[in-house]
């Protein structure tokens, strides 16, 4: 058990904090074990003024009767302190957090596969960033609880032990004493019994819980962003959404109603246990008929302390809970943390050929399928060929035929453990650095502008290539169509890129914007270009117009390979010098009669 919480907490080292973070936790780890520790011993302020009032020391007892009325104020200020610790202490965190898994998930991003139903499935850069936040987030709360729970159960027992030596000094009656223990313990297990009971509650609440927020989610998210076709549409979308939304309130509703049950029954213990605690101090004082001030002080000191331990007693139970689903929910995603991270491990090891000069690149024979046992698609090049830099190619097939997955493992997205690509006059094995607009690629909300620089700093950015690059798209003109202007402007069309956001152009002009979002950030880095279905919405003039700018823009500083993924066949081949097509793997049976493999695709080129 303990070499196995060892394994999961210390897995991998992204959830290891680093030092900075570790020292802001230790000393609010510190703060909050030495205040529990002051106000636990501040708990028996009572006893030590019945103590100093036996012994005449009246001075003594006001100052202890102070010091329990204040300790509320005293808590209040150092959990005040510690309330903006770790507020500040969980914005460096998240700062930390983030970055740390912004790298990996953009690393490991359409790689990382788990299995679901028996279907292999690509794990989404949404799911990547949620199973590493969470993951290390756990690992992180388990630090910070872990260690204040240890601290409050020594305590408790240190308080049990204290109380009931008190107690035996005080009336020297070891029956009374053990009476007491055994009334404490007993109600301690009950304690226990029902935590055990609430975490059963809690993990059948959380479990189902999980799966209605992720429906919620993607029916909110499809709410959103879908345009419906007709009212229709529409209303089936909200109605799902409705009932989802009806279906975790129901869960809620019944999740509370089950623990304010439990509470209310800890509660019963708690006051039966105190009823009891005054009934038998009751009877050894001789009576209710015998009761004075001095007895009632006793029992209130007493019922005070013993409150005191079963209230750290719950606290500390709430702490394992706490502690316990954070390890429940770490070895639930630790699965794919692992996958991603042995994933991210292996990219690496990958050589990128970013500053040699590349003569040709070599695609050598191979096969390649998704993983998974429910999968018949599998993609296969016979022939070796060569890609040259300072040429453009046209690679077209029908759809799903695997284009979009030669081009991914073309520039590395998806690797193949003995790679069929290689380079130089050595024939090394690596990818090239590349950048590729993928056919869904799109702008974030903000305005256009600061999405195609990356900055929202727009005084330092290269206005020249920028206009450029607006000309050659036929951005430019729209927006100055849009303007009113019949002269050109720089410093309009900027403006209005900068103060309007994606959703306020055409999708013609949507798909151009992610064509110059690929050309500016073209780099000297970059020796492979990749345009997936690019101009598909545009009209065969302005298609024609754009794709011979983009392959010569991509030619204009430096030798590059550059593919167009189209379906605009001629169009394309108008400014390509070569064509990679993938056609469906054929068959044929005894009697000779063609079949098509379901699933199966080959590569041809023409270069």
């Amino acid at each position: 058990m303990l070499a196995k919480l060892q394994n999961l907490l210390h897995s991998h080292s992204v959830a290891e904090m680093p030092e900075a973070m570790k020292h802001r936790k230790n000393v609010i780890l510190t703060v909050t074990i030495v205040s529990t520790v002051i106000f636990d011993i501040l708990s028996f302020s009572i006893k030590g003024a019945q103590t100093a009032l036996a012994l005449g020391l009246n001075w003594f007892a006001v100052g202890f009767m102070i010091l329990y009325f204040l300790r509320q104020t005293l808590r209040s200020s150092v959990q005040t302190y510690l309330d903006k610790e770790k507020a500040d202490f969980n914005s460096d965190s998240d700062a930390y957090i983030t970055a740390s898994i912004s790298e990996i998930s953009n690393k490991v991003r359409g790689k990382v596969f788990h299995t679901k139903n028996d279907y292999s499935l690509i794990m989404t850069n949404a799911e990547v960033i949620f199973s590493m936040k969470e993951f290390i987030g756990y690992i992180w709360v388990f630090w910070q609880n872990f260690p204040v729970a240890i601290a409050n159960s020594i305590m408790a027992f240190v308080m049990a032990i204290a109380i009931l030596v008190s107690e035996f000094i005080q009336t020297g009656n070891t029956k009374l004493t053990i009476v007491f223990s055994l009334i404490l313990f007993a109600c301690i297990a009950l304690f226990g019994l029902l935590f055990k009971l609430r975490l059963h509650v809690r993990k059948n609440f959380r479990d189902n819980h999980r799966i209605l927020r992720k429906e919620n989610d993607v029916l909110m998210n499809d709410v959103k962003n879908i345009e419906p076709l007709i009212e229709r549409e529409f209303l089936y979308r909200v109605k799902l959404l409705i009932k989802n939304l009806q279906s975790k309130r129901g869960l809620e509703k019944n999740e509370i109603f089950k623990l304010n049950g439990l509470q209310v029954l800890r509660s019963l213990v708690l006051g039966l246990f105190m009823i009891l605690i005054i009934i038998i101090k009751l009877k050894f004082a001789g009576g209710i008929d015998n009761l004075n001030i001095a007895i009632l002080t006793d029992i209130i000191a007493v019922s005070t302390v013993y409150s005191n331990i079963l209230d750290k007693v719950a606290s500390i139970l709430t702490d394992f809970e706490t502690i316990t689903n954070t390890l429940r929910d770490a070895e639930r995603v630790k699965p794919d943390v692992d996958n991603i991270m042995s994933v991210f491990e292996f990219e690496n090891g990958i050589k990128f050929a970013e500053n040699e000069q590349i003569e040709t690149i070599n695609v050598e024979p191979f096969e390649f399928s998704y993983p998974g046992t429910m999968s018949v698609y599998k993609l296969r090049n016979t022939n070796s060929f060569e890609l040259i830099p300072g040429k453009s190619y046209l690679v077209h097939g029908h759809t799903g035929c695997g284009k979009s997955t030669f081009m991914h493992l073309l520039i590395g997205k998806i690797r193949m453990a003995l790679s069929p690509i290689s380079y130089g006059n050595k024939c090394e094995k690596a990818y090239l650095a590349s950048i590729m607009h993928e056919s869904n690629g799109r702008l974030g909300a903000n305005p256009v502008l600061q999405e195609i620089i990356f900055s929202n700093d727009v005084s330092s950015f290269n206005r020249s290539r920028m206009i450029e690059i607006l000309h050659g798209t036929h951005i430019y003109e729209d927006i100055m169509r849009n303007l009113g202007l019949t002269i050109d402007n720089d410093e309009k069309v900027l403006e209005y890129l900068n103060s309007t956001t994606i959703e306020q152009y055409s999708s013609g002009q949507k798909q151009r914007l992610a064509i110059v979002k690929v050309l500016y950030n073209l780099s000297s880095i970059h020796q492979i270009v990749v345009f997936d279905e690019a101009t598909n919405a545009l009209d065969d003039s302005t298609a024609i117009s754009v794709l011979k700018f983009m392959s010569d823009y991509c030619q204009k500083d430096m030798k590059r390979i550059v593919l167009f993924v189209s379906h605009q066949v001629e169009l394309t081949k108008e400014i390509t010098d070569g064509n990679i097509t993938f056609l469906s793997r054929k068959a044929y049976d005894a009697d000779g009669k063609e079949t098509i493999l379901p699933g199966a695709f080959d590569i041809v080129t023409e270069l």
